[in-house]
Protein backbone atom coordinates (compact mmCIF):
# COMPACT_ATOMS: atom_id res chain seq x y z
CA UNK A 1 0.00 0.00 0.00
CA UNK A 2 3.14 2.05 0.64
CA UNK A 3 3.83 2.24 -2.59
CA UNK A 4 1.24 3.01 -4.32
CA UNK A 5 0.18 5.92 -2.30
CA UNK A 6 3.83 7.19 -3.02
CA UNK A 7 3.01 7.09 -7.02
CA UNK A 8 -0.38 8.80 -6.19
CA UNK A 9 2.11 11.47 -4.45
CA UNK A 10 4.07 12.03 -7.08
CA UNK A 11 1.38 12.49 -9.91
CA UNK A 12 -0.90 14.66 -8.25
CA UNK A 13 2.41 17.16 -7.14
CA UNK A 14 4.66 16.72 -10.17
CA UNK A 15 3.57 19.48 -12.02
CA UNK A 16 4.60 22.01 -9.49
CA UNK A 17 7.92 20.58 -8.80
CA UNK A 18 9.56 21.73 -12.41
CA UNK A 19 12.73 23.61 -11.29
CA UNK A 20 15.76 24.92 -13.45
CA UNK A 21 16.06 27.86 -16.56
CA UNK A 22 14.46 26.98 -19.19
CA UNK A 23 12.12 28.91 -21.97
CA UNK A 24 8.74 29.63 -20.68
CA UNK A 25 7.35 27.82 -23.74
CA UNK A 26 9.23 24.27 -22.84
CA UNK A 27 8.16 24.87 -19.07
CA UNK A 28 4.54 24.94 -20.32
CA UNK A 29 4.63 22.57 -23.10
CA UNK A 30 6.47 19.55 -20.25
CA UNK A 31 3.72 20.71 -18.35
CA UNK A 32 0.90 19.56 -20.51
CA UNK A 33 2.38 16.28 -21.62
CA UNK A 34 3.01 15.78 -18.26
CA UNK A 35 -0.23 15.72 -17.25
CA UNK A 36 -1.62 14.19 -20.42
CA UNK A 37 0.61 11.11 -19.14
CA UNK A 38 -0.94 11.21 -15.32
CA UNK A 39 -3.87 11.01 -16.93
CA UNK A 40 -3.02 7.82 -19.25
CA UNK A 41 -0.63 6.66 -16.39
CA UNK A 42 -3.86 6.87 -14.02
CA UNK A 43 -5.66 4.83 -17.36
CA UNK A 44 -3.40 2.12 -16.82
CA UNK A 45 -2.25 2.71 -19.98
CA UNK A 46 1.40 2.40 -18.96
CA UNK A 47 2.83 2.61 -22.99
CA UNK A 48 0.99 5.95 -23.54
CA UNK A 49 1.69 7.26 -20.08
CA UNK A 50 5.68 6.71 -20.42
CA UNK A 51 5.59 8.19 -24.34
CA UNK A 52 4.06 11.58 -23.25
CA UNK A 53 6.49 11.35 -19.65
CA UNK A 54 9.53 10.99 -22.49
CA UNK A 55 8.28 13.85 -24.39
CA UNK A 56 7.84 16.30 -21.20
CA UNK A 57 11.46 15.37 -20.03
CA UNK A 58 12.69 15.83 -23.86
CA UNK A 59 10.74 19.44 -23.50
CA UNK A 60 12.38 20.01 -20.05
CA UNK A 61 14.15 18.24 -17.98
CA UNK A 62 13.08 17.64 -14.58
CA UNK A 63 13.89 15.47 -11.78
CA UNK A 64 10.36 14.21 -11.41
CA UNK A 65 9.96 13.35 -14.62
CA UNK A 66 12.63 10.79 -14.59
CA UNK A 67 10.92 9.31 -11.41
CA UNK A 68 7.43 8.65 -13.07
CA UNK A 69 9.45 7.30 -15.72
CA UNK A 70 10.94 4.88 -13.31
CA UNK A 71 7.09 4.46 -12.41
CA UNK A 72 6.14 3.42 -16.10
CA UNK A 73 8.96 1.20 -16.67
CA UNK A 74 8.28 -0.81 -13.49
CA UNK A 75 4.56 -1.15 -14.55
CA UNK A 76 5.61 -2.90 -18.14
CA UNK A 77 8.32 -4.70 -16.55
CA UNK A 78 11.33 -3.03 -17.83
CA UNK A 79 13.30 -3.79 -14.31
CA UNK A 80 16.55 -2.43 -16.11
CA UNK A 81 15.37 0.81 -16.78
CA UNK A 82 12.96 1.37 -13.68
CA UNK A 83 15.91 0.95 -11.30
CA UNK A 84 17.94 3.10 -13.50
CA UNK A 85 15.57 5.61 -13.00
CA UNK A 86 15.15 5.69 -9.40
CA UNK A 87 18.89 5.69 -8.78
CA UNK A 88 18.82 8.86 -11.22
CA UNK A 89 16.32 10.62 -9.47
CA UNK A 90 18.13 9.41 -6.17
CA UNK A 91 21.93 11.21 -7.87
CA UNK A 92 20.21 14.08 -8.75
CA UNK A 93 18.17 14.84 -6.00
CA UNK A 94 20.23 13.63 -2.95
CA UNK A 95 18.94 11.72 -0.11
CA UNK A 96 16.54 14.63 1.19
CA UNK A 97 14.74 15.01 -2.68
CA UNK A 98 10.86 14.96 -1.43
CA UNK A 99 10.81 11.18 -3.40
CA UNK A 100 13.99 9.62 -2.39
CA UNK A 101 13.11 7.31 -0.18
CA UNK A 102 10.42 6.19 -1.90
CA UNK A 103 12.59 5.25 -5.01
CA UNK A 104 15.27 4.19 -2.88
CA UNK A 105 13.07 1.53 -1.71
CA UNK A 106 11.11 0.81 -5.18
CA UNK A 107 14.64 -0.38 -6.39
CA UNK A 108 15.77 -2.06 -3.24
CA UNK A 109 12.49 -4.21 -3.88
CA UNK A 110 12.94 -4.55 -7.62
CA UNK A 111 16.60 -5.65 -6.98
CA UNK A 112 14.79 -8.19 -4.19
CA UNK A 113 12.47 -10.11 -6.57
CA UNK A 114 14.27 -9.64 -9.78
CA UNK A 115 16.50 -12.12 -11.59
CA UNK A 116 19.63 -10.85 -13.01
CA UNK A 117 21.04 -11.82 -16.79
CA UNK A 118 24.58 -11.44 -17.95
CA UNK A 119 25.07 -11.64 -21.43
CA UNK A 120 28.55 -12.91 -22.39
CA UNK A 121 30.02 -13.62 -25.99
CA UNK A 122 33.45 -14.77 -27.76
CA UNK A 123 34.59 -12.06 -29.11
CA UNK A 124 32.91 -9.31 -27.04
CA UNK A 125 30.75 -6.43 -28.29
CA UNK A 126 28.09 -7.93 -29.73
CA UNK A 127 25.11 -6.10 -29.81
CA UNK A 128 22.54 -7.85 -27.22
CA UNK A 129 18.29 -8.29 -28.04
CA UNK A 130 15.99 -8.95 -24.52
CA UNK A 131 12.51 -10.46 -25.52
CA UNK A 132 12.63 -8.13 -28.62
CA UNK A 133 13.74 -4.54 -26.89
CA UNK A 134 17.93 -3.72 -27.78
CA UNK A 135 19.91 -3.14 -25.11
CA UNK A 136 21.99 0.04 -25.05
CA UNK A 137 24.97 -1.58 -23.98
CA UNK A 138 27.27 -4.74 -25.98
CA UNK A 139 28.55 -8.08 -24.68
CA UNK A 140 29.34 -8.41 -21.89
CA UNK A 141 26.49 -6.50 -19.88
CA UNK A 142 24.51 -7.62 -17.04
CA UNK A 143 20.70 -6.48 -16.72
CA UNK A 144 17.78 -6.74 -14.21
CA UNK A 145 15.00 -8.46 -15.74
CA UNK A 146 11.18 -10.03 -14.45
CA UNK A 147 11.65 -14.06 -13.42
CA UNK A 148 10.48 -16.06 -15.88
CA UNK A 149 11.28 -16.96 -19.28
CA UNK A 150 13.20 -14.50 -21.73
CA UNK A 151 14.67 -14.67 -24.79
CA UNK A 152 18.13 -13.64 -25.43
CA UNK A 153 19.61 -12.60 -28.96
CA UNK A 154 23.31 -11.58 -30.17
CA UNK A 155 24.36 -10.43 -33.44
CA UNK A 156 27.40 -9.13 -34.84
CA UNK A 157 29.62 -9.24 -37.75
CA UNK A 158 28.05 -12.03 -39.63
CA UNK A 159 26.80 -13.69 -36.46
CA UNK A 160 23.51 -14.36 -35.09
CA UNK A 161 22.54 -16.61 -32.25
CA UNK A 162 19.44 -16.67 -29.54
CA UNK A 163 18.69 -18.78 -26.76
CA UNK A 164 15.57 -19.34 -24.05
CA UNK A 165 16.49 -18.41 -20.34
CA UNK A 166 14.57 -18.98 -17.03
CA UNK A 167 15.37 -16.00 -14.78
CA UNK A 168 14.95 -16.93 -10.93
CA UNK A 169 14.66 -14.30 -8.09
CA UNK A 170 17.84 -12.62 -6.42
CA UNK A 171 20.04 -15.57 -8.66
CA UNK A 172 22.91 -14.38 -11.75
CA UNK A 173 21.65 -16.49 -14.85
CA UNK A 174 24.88 -16.20 -17.38
CA UNK A 175 24.30 -16.44 -21.33
CA UNK A 176 27.17 -17.22 -23.17
CA UNK A 177 27.42 -17.23 -26.91
CA UNK A 178 30.61 -18.24 -28.90
CA UNK A 179 30.85 -17.26 -32.44
CA UNK A 180 32.62 -20.28 -34.13
CA UNK A 181 35.72 -19.52 -36.09
CA UNK A 182 35.74 -18.75 -40.05
CA UNK A 183 36.88 -21.12 -42.32
CA UNK A 184 39.15 -20.13 -44.75
CA UNK A 185 37.34 -18.65 -47.93
CA UNK A 186 33.94 -18.66 -46.07
CA UNK A 187 31.90 -15.12 -46.01
CA UNK A 188 29.59 -15.42 -43.80
CA UNK A 189 26.21 -13.95 -44.62
CA UNK A 190 25.35 -10.61 -42.74
CA UNK A 191 22.50 -11.24 -39.83
CA UNK A 192 18.90 -10.77 -40.58
CA UNK A 193 17.78 -7.28 -39.87
CA UNK A 194 15.88 -6.77 -36.72
CA UNK A 195 12.58 -5.27 -37.83
CA UNK A 196 11.68 -1.84 -37.26
CA UNK A 197 8.70 -0.35 -35.88
CA UNK A 198 6.49 1.26 -38.26
CA UNK A 199 6.11 4.72 -37.32
CA UNK A 200 2.28 6.51 -37.68
CA UNK A 201 2.13 8.52 -40.94
CA UNK A 202 2.41 12.02 -40.19
CA UNK A 203 -1.12 13.69 -40.62
CA UNK A 204 -0.94 15.79 -43.74
CA UNK A 205 -1.57 19.34 -43.18
CA UNK A 206 -4.19 21.26 -45.03
CA UNK A 207 -3.73 24.79 -46.71
CA UNK A 208 -2.49 27.39 -44.60
CA UNK A 209 -1.41 30.91 -45.39
CA UNK A 210 1.89 31.62 -46.53
CA UNK A 211 3.26 34.93 -48.10
CA UNK A 212 1.37 37.14 -50.03
CA UNK A 213 -2.11 37.12 -49.29
CA UNK A 214 -5.39 38.40 -51.30
CA UNK A 215 -9.30 38.43 -51.05
CA UNK A 216 -12.40 39.87 -52.44
CA UNK A 217 -15.91 39.90 -51.37
CA UNK A 218 -19.23 41.15 -52.70
CA UNK A 219 -21.14 42.59 -49.67
CA UNK A 220 -24.19 43.83 -48.16
CA UNK A 221 -24.10 46.02 -45.75
CA UNK A 222 -26.98 47.02 -43.50
CA UNK A 223 -26.63 50.23 -41.83
CA UNK A 224 -28.04 52.82 -39.30
CA UNK A 225 -27.63 56.54 -39.34
CA UNK A 226 -28.28 58.16 -36.23
CA UNK A 227 -28.90 62.00 -36.37
CA UNK A 228 -27.20 64.44 -35.11
CA UNK A 229 -27.53 66.46 -32.02
CA UNK A 230 -27.81 70.01 -33.92
CA UNK A 231 -27.80 71.17 -37.36
CA UNK A 232 -29.64 69.99 -40.83
CA UNK A 233 -28.57 66.13 -40.63
CA UNK A 234 -31.02 66.15 -37.53
CA UNK A 235 -32.23 63.18 -38.45
CA UNK A 236 -31.50 59.71 -38.96
CA UNK A 237 -31.92 56.80 -41.17
CA UNK A 238 -31.47 53.02 -42.21
CA UNK A 239 -31.12 50.67 -45.24
CA UNK A 240 -29.27 48.49 -46.90
CA UNK A 241 -26.15 49.24 -49.77
CA UNK A 242 -24.30 47.12 -51.86
CA UNK A 243 -20.77 46.67 -53.01
CA UNK A 244 -17.00 45.05 -52.79
CA UNK A 245 -14.77 44.63 -50.25
CA UNK A 246 -11.14 43.59 -51.69
CA UNK A 247 -8.14 42.91 -48.91
CA UNK A 248 -3.93 42.24 -49.22
CA UNK A 249 -1.20 41.85 -47.33
CA UNK A 250 1.25 39.42 -46.03
CA UNK A 251 0.81 36.22 -43.49
CA UNK A 252 3.35 35.99 -41.44
CA UNK A 253 2.33 33.14 -39.78
CA UNK A 254 0.42 30.40 -40.77
CA UNK A 255 -2.60 31.37 -38.75
CA UNK A 256 -2.32 35.18 -38.90
CA UNK A 257 -2.29 37.60 -41.10
CA UNK A 258 -2.26 41.58 -41.87
CA UNK A 259 -3.92 43.62 -44.63
CA UNK A 260 -5.12 46.44 -45.95
CA UNK A 261 -8.82 46.33 -46.53
CA UNK A 262 -11.04 48.52 -48.79
CA UNK A 263 -14.84 48.48 -48.51
CA UNK A 264 -16.78 50.25 -51.15
CA UNK A 265 -20.59 50.10 -51.28
CA UNK A 266 -23.61 51.83 -53.01
CA UNK A 267 -27.53 52.47 -52.74
CA UNK A 268 -30.13 54.15 -54.44
CA UNK A 269 -31.92 55.80 -51.37
CA UNK A 270 -30.89 59.57 -52.30
CA UNK A 271 -32.72 59.07 -56.01
CA UNK A 272 -29.65 57.68 -57.59
CA UNK A 273 -27.70 54.56 -58.67
CA UNK A 274 -24.96 55.62 -56.40
CA UNK A 275 -26.71 58.23 -53.93
CA UNK A 276 -25.81 56.78 -50.80
CA UNK A 277 -22.59 54.96 -50.56
CA UNK A 278 -19.59 53.54 -47.67
CA UNK A 279 -16.27 54.43 -49.09
CA UNK A 280 -12.99 53.86 -46.54
CA UNK A 281 -10.18 51.68 -46.36
CA UNK A 282 -7.61 50.92 -43.67
CA UNK A 283 -5.39 47.87 -41.89
CA UNK A 284 -6.24 45.00 -40.74
CA UNK A 285 -5.23 41.66 -39.08
CA UNK A 286 -6.74 38.33 -39.51
CA UNK A 287 -6.37 35.20 -37.23
CA UNK A 288 -7.54 31.83 -38.14
CA UNK A 289 -8.59 30.30 -34.67
CA UNK A 290 -9.75 27.06 -36.50
CA UNK A 291 -9.18 25.56 -39.94
CA UNK A 292 -12.86 26.65 -40.95
CA UNK A 293 -13.23 29.84 -39.09
CA UNK A 294 -11.34 32.78 -38.87
CA UNK A 295 -11.84 36.02 -36.48
CA UNK A 296 -10.25 39.64 -37.03
CA UNK A 297 -9.86 43.36 -36.10
CA UNK A 298 -9.79 46.77 -38.66
CA UNK A 299 -9.16 50.65 -38.20
CA UNK A 300 -10.89 51.71 -41.47
CA UNK A 301 -10.67 55.28 -42.22
CA UNK A 302 -13.45 56.68 -44.87
CA UNK A 303 -16.58 57.97 -44.77
CA UNK A 304 -20.61 57.54 -45.54
CA UNK A 305 -23.48 59.08 -46.82
CA UNK A 306 -26.98 58.26 -46.86
CA UNK A 307 -30.72 60.17 -47.18
CA UNK A 308 -34.26 60.54 -45.72
CA UNK A 309 -36.82 61.85 -48.06
CA UNK A 310 -36.08 65.15 -47.40
CA UNK A 311 -32.63 65.56 -46.03
CA UNK A 312 -28.94 64.90 -46.77
CA UNK A 313 -26.72 62.49 -44.09
CA UNK A 314 -23.16 62.07 -44.08
CA UNK A 315 -20.44 61.59 -41.86
CA UNK A 316 -16.92 63.12 -42.47
CA UNK A 317 -14.01 61.37 -43.00
CA UNK A 318 -13.63 59.48 -39.75
CA UNK A 319 -12.07 56.29 -38.33
CA UNK A 320 -14.05 53.37 -38.56
CA UNK A 321 -13.34 50.42 -36.05
CA UNK A 322 -14.42 47.19 -37.12
CA UNK A 323 -15.05 43.46 -35.75
CA UNK A 324 -14.69 40.57 -38.21
CA UNK A 325 -15.88 36.81 -38.59
CA UNK A 326 -15.52 34.69 -41.31
CA UNK A 327 -16.70 30.93 -41.80
CA UNK A 328 -15.13 28.74 -44.85
CA UNK A 329 -17.68 26.94 -46.84
CA UNK A 330 -15.01 25.18 -48.99
CA UNK A 331 -11.19 24.63 -48.95
CA UNK A 332 -9.00 24.86 -52.10
CA UNK A 333 -5.52 24.68 -52.39
CA UNK A 334 -5.45 27.76 -53.77
CA UNK A 335 -7.71 29.29 -50.70
CA UNK A 336 -11.40 29.25 -49.16
CA UNK A 337 -14.46 30.06 -50.01
CA UNK A 338 -15.28 32.27 -47.06
CA UNK A 339 -18.93 33.67 -45.58
CA UNK A 340 -17.89 36.55 -43.61
CA UNK A 341 -19.94 38.82 -41.27
CA UNK A 342 -18.11 42.13 -39.56
CA UNK A 343 -19.83 45.14 -37.24
CA UNK A 344 -18.04 48.63 -37.97
CA UNK A 345 -18.81 52.09 -36.15
CA UNK A 346 -18.15 55.84 -37.51
CA UNK A 347 -16.84 58.03 -34.91
CA UNK A 348 -18.27 61.01 -36.01
CA UNK A 349 -19.40 64.37 -33.91
CA UNK A 350 -22.40 63.50 -32.67
CA UNK A 351 -23.17 67.73 -32.26
CA UNK A 352 -23.87 68.27 -35.94
CA UNK A 353 -22.98 64.84 -37.72
CA UNK A 354 -24.24 61.64 -38.31
CA UNK A 355 -22.38 58.18 -36.58
CA UNK A 356 -23.38 54.64 -38.36
CA UNK A 357 -23.10 51.53 -37.04
CA UNK A 358 -23.07 49.03 -40.60
CA UNK A 359 -22.38 45.44 -40.97
CA UNK A 360 -21.40 44.10 -43.81
CA UNK A 361 -22.05 40.63 -44.84
CA UNK A 362 -20.13 38.58 -47.56
CA UNK A 363 -19.15 35.91 -49.49
CA UNK A 364 -16.05 35.36 -51.75
CA UNK A 365 -12.73 33.88 -51.89
CA UNK A 366 -9.21 34.50 -49.25
CA UNK A 367 -6.38 33.20 -51.79
CA UNK A 368 -3.35 31.26 -49.22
Amino acid sequence: MRRLSLGGFVISVALLAFSGPARAGDVGEARALFQAGVKLYQEADYVAAREKFAEAERAHHAPVIVYNLALCDEKLGHVQAAVDGYERYIAEEGERGELSTAAAVAAAQLKSRSGKLKVESDPPGMRVYVDGTALEERTPTTLLVTTGAHHVVVEGDGFRDERDVRAAAGKLEVVGFVRPPTKPGEVRPPPPKVPEPELPPKPQEGPHPEGFVFGAHFVAVPYAFFKADTGPQNASASGASIGFSVEGGYAFTRRAEIVVRALGAIGSECGSFAGSNFLSMGPAINFRVLDWAWAGLGLLGGQAQACTNDKKLATNVVFSPTFDLGFAVATQPYGQWMITASIGYYFANPTNENRVLYAPIGFGLRFF
